[in-house]
């Protein structure tokens, strides 16, 4: 899905205490459980999953944006439709709960299903299986959240179509009658900019990536206004990619300090 994001100011903050969201949220006591710790109960393994929100509070999820939920070793991250967040979490058996949530701090268009959706982690006492999706429950045992299991599109040999890239002050879409492309195959990454064709190696270590020096033809386009500018912020934006993470058809590109940098749409051939 496309995010629609306001081009205001950006104001990101890699650690923001959420206590009014997730007052709800148990204090943390005791060490995490890994999620892996007990699967008998339920059948399902949680790390070895990206949940994608698909009902919140009882109603269907209609936002234009995803939200997601990913466990790993004493910690959960994911995506409130608009921002990243991140915070520890405990299970025992199927008991579930997460401690103090922290997460960047991006103004998009619509912060209410966000809202909703932090404040309902803060409710979460336990999770159960209905049928292939997880159900995250409050104390009483009703499904707060509902996610489905995603089925992720690959990094390399899929041709990336970019939607929203970082100009510096906010994640922008692109100009009407552009297209900005990637494709990543044996260590090298080519696609259009735009306007030029450019082309840099790569390398992969888990969610970590590193891509080379950039080179581009050096075409000049005059039309639609504006095009060339958006190249030199995609280009540069590409340069400072440091990890990145795929939901379904999204691949979302960030750089060292967790800031999204480009977001893009998998398109098959």
């Amino acid at each position: 899905m496309d995010m629609k994001l306001h081009k205001g100011p950006v104001l990101w903050m890699l650690v923001l205490a959420l206590s009014t969201v997730v007052a709800g949220c148990a204090p943390l006591g005791t060490a995490p459980r890994g999620p892996g710790d007990d699967t008998s109960a339920t059948g399902i393994d949680l790390v070895d999953t990206t949940w994608t929100l698909i009902k919140m509070n009882g109603e269907a999820v209609t936002a234009d944006a995803e939200a997601t939920l990913d466990f790993a070793t004493e910690q959960i991250s994911g995506i409130a439709f608009c921002n990243r967040f991140f915070g520890p979490y405990e299970q025992d058996g199927t008991e579930l709960s997460f401690g103090m949530l922290g997460s960047t701090m991006m103004a998009c268009a619509d912060m209410e299903h966000e809202r909703e959706y932090l404040e309902a982690l803060g409710t979460v006492a336990g999770y159960r299986v209905e049928t292939d999706n997880l159900a995250l429950t409050d104390a009483d045992g009703n499904a707060v959240l509902v996610f489905s299991p995603a089925e992720h599109a690959a990094l390399e040999g899929t041709v990336w179509h970019l939607t929203g890239h970082n100009t510096g002050s906010a994640i922008s879409s692109l100009i009407l009658d552009t297209e900005i492309t990637a494709t990543l195959s044996d260590g090298q990454i080519e696609g259009s900019a735009g306007c030029n064709s450019y082309f840099a190696s790569y390398a992969l270590d888990g969610s970590h990536i590193e891509v080379g020096p950039v080179a581009n033809t050096e075409m000049y386009c005059m039309e639609p206004e504006g095009v060339m500018d958006q190249e030199m912020d995609y280009l540069a934006a590409l340069a400072a990619a440091d990890t990145y993470e795929i939901n379904r058809d999204t691949l979302t590109v960030f750089n060292a300090e967790g800031m999204r940098l480009l977001t893009y749409s998998a398109i098959s051939e």
